[in-house]
């Protein structure tokens, strides 16, 4: 069974598309600048006070509160609601940013691929 031909031109052109992806990712990337690596998740809480509306299964809440890494720990803190407006922006960019990593990587890993399938298809077998 003969290995179906590859073409110099298709694995050039699909990888054209590919670089061309990845430096809009690039550029997405390097115009982002304050970033805040966090993320932020709404909680709700149980004072479990005497009588407490909480202590009969109504929690208290919704409240946000962001979540970090320190010393690989994964710590939260509350936010207050006028904190929120000026904190999340910057969550945001750096949860984009991430994926935007994660896009060039997978975008690199196909770059490779293409240019394995390339040499193999041109390799040569070794004299006996």
């Amino acid at each position: 069974m003969t290995k179906p031909k590859v073409s110099r031109g298709e694995i050039r052109g699909e990888i054209s598309k590919l670089r061309y992806q990845r430096t809009l990712l690039e550029t997405h990337c390097l115009n982002i600048k304050k970033q805040l690596p966090a993320w932020l998740s709404l909680r709700y809480t149980y004072c479990r006070k005497g009588n407490c509306k909480c202590t009969k299964g109504h929690p208290h809440g919704p409240f946000t509160y962001i979540y970090f890494k320190r010393k690989r720990k994964t710590l939260c803190r509350y936010i207050p609601l006028k904190k929120i407006g000026s904190t999340k922006p910057y969550t945001d960019k750096y949860h984009s940013f991430q994926e935007n990593l994660a896009q060039i990587r997978k975008i690199n890993e196909r770059i490779n691929f293409l240019l394995k399938r390339w040499q193999r298809a041109n390799l040569m077998k070794l004299p006996k």
